[in-house]
């Protein structure tokens, strides 16, 4: 627990949480207010899926905005130790490495996660102001909130796997911005090319698609989505541990 304090203590100086929440604060209004009016549109009719195409939106630009955000929030506290050299200094204490690893990658998926939780609360109240007739697909959004936990935590992992293995942190950003160009446009990949591309999970989380006449159609959302990320998940957790603990700083 006091490498995870100290990672926090670390960001105050990084401008971490004002990135996190900036970046956050952009993406939410470009989901939502350029939307209203169509969505207005869809809760006239309260078997149209408004709140589905809420999502639908959400997905695809969550896929953008979360690398960039996670790879920010990776790089600068990795950077740290690279530019002070302190890495030999972190392990010099009784704790281990694999302890090291881990506070890292916890502190960064806190903070990620309230940004997540933040997203998940503002998305539900914009919806309630369109004051549609649907009822709200509970399910849907429990789907999309701990997918995209679990999706968040795949790519803080391999964010952070480059972010420690490569000094230069330019390299791991740009991964991060590859990664959100990638999540931005994974929906026009077909499902067998997203499935191997991380950035893309989150679109697997929509409940909702466009038909060949360009309406939103609600479409069921695959357990395949959530469990798929998880497994991944934990396999780079522990291969990226071990690996860093035999890594020669």
């Amino acid at each position: 627990m006091k490498y995870f304090f100290l990672e926090f203590y670390k960001m105050k100086r990084r401008g971490i949480f004002f990135s996190i929440f900036a970046l956050l604060l952009l993406e939410v209004l470009w989901c939502t207010f350029p939307m209203r009016k169509n969505l207005l549109s869809l809760a006239a009719n309260p078997t149209e899926p408004m709140w589905e195409a809420l999502l639908l939106v959400t997905t695809t630009l969550k896929g953008l905005f979360f690398p960039i955000i996670i790879a920010i929030a990776v790089c600068r506290i990795n950077d740290t130790e690279h530019r002070g050299n302190t890495w030999k200094l972190l392990e010099s204490s009784a704790e281990t490495k694999e302890i090291i690893w881990s506070s890292k990658f916890f502190s960064v998926f806190f903070l990620i996660s309230v940004a997540q939780i933040i997203e998940f609360i503002y998305l539900i109240l914009f919806g309630k102001t369109i004051k549609s007739g649907e009822v709200f697909p509970i399910i849907a959004y429990s789907v999309f909130l701990i997918g995209s936990l679990i999706i968040n935590a795949v790519i803080i992992l391999v964010q952070q796997f480059i972010s420690i293995m490569i000094e230069n942190q330019l390299i791991a950003m740009a991964v991060g911005m590859l990664g959100g160009f990638l999540g931005l446009f994974s929906s026009f990949f077909p499902s067998a090319i997203r499935y191997w591309l991380i950035w893309g999970y989150y679109t697997n989380l929509s409940p909702a698609t466009f038909s060949s006449g360009g309406h939103i159609v609600r479409i069921p959302i695959s357990i395949m989505a959530i469990i798929i990320p998880l497994i991944v998940t934990v396999f780079i957790y522990f291969v990226g541990r071990k690996y860093f603990a035999k890594k020669e700083s």
